[in-house]
């Protein structure tokens, strides 16, 4: 884990002292994709196995708390780290391969592949796990030139009509960006948005 995004390596090569070169990477995994840009000089760096790790019960809404943990030999006081957001666990990832197609009546026809928190195996065949409550998306519509517009599916599909384009294309607007979001039960995924020329 480096900052807050999560990869995998397939090689590690020392450079000498505390210096090694990682290679054979495997970025933004389980969700984290979102952070693959945003790291700084001197963010923390976890290394961890799967067999390392405990899983906590965070109540819901919990937006920071305070862990410790002591190892064999540990004395006092014990090591103690703070989680920011601990419930992002709990968020759905972001919908993938966004496209739009239009129709022969004029109409944009945007679909996308639904991801789960509960199904990271690829299993050929077979669609991941909903893990949530229901099936819901917010879609949000933003032309580049006028106010941005709201909606929800609960497929993962959503058509915007002719009309809707010939109304933004009046308005000025050359292109419009897509936003579809999962809504889970505890929180929303991140956006996978899309950008599509109107003329």
């Amino acid at each position: 884990m480096l900052g807050g995004e999560l990869f995998q390596f397939g090689a590690a090569t020392p450079l000498g002292g505390s210096v090694w070169r990682l290679a054979r990477l495997w970025r933004g995994r389980r969700a984290t994709e979102d952070r693959v840009g945003t790291h700084t000089i001197g963010e923390p760096f976890t290394l961890f196995t799967a067999d390392a790790l405990a899983h906590l019960t965070v109540p819901m809404g919990v937006e920071a708390l305070r862990v410790s943990a002591q190892g064999l030999g540990d004395g006092s006081p014990l090591p103690e780290a703070e989680l920011k957001r601990p419930g992002l666990a709990l968020r759905p990832p972001s919908p993938v391969a966004l496209v739009a197609t239009r129709q022969t009546n004029g109409d944009t026809l945007f679909s996308w592949i639904r991801r789960s928190r509960n199904g990271w195996a690829w299993v050929d065949g077979v669609d991941s796990p909903l893990a949530e409550e229901s099936e819901r998306y917010a879609v949000v519509v933003s032309p580049a030139v006028g106010a941005s517009r709201n909606d929800q599916t609960t497929v993962p599909q959503w058509t915007s009509d002719a009309a809707a384009r010939a109304a933004d294309i009046a308005n000025g607007a050359p292109s419009v960006t897509v936003s579809v979001m999962q809504i889970g039960t505890v929180q929303t995924s991140t956006a996978a948005t899309l950008t599509i020329s109107l003329t």
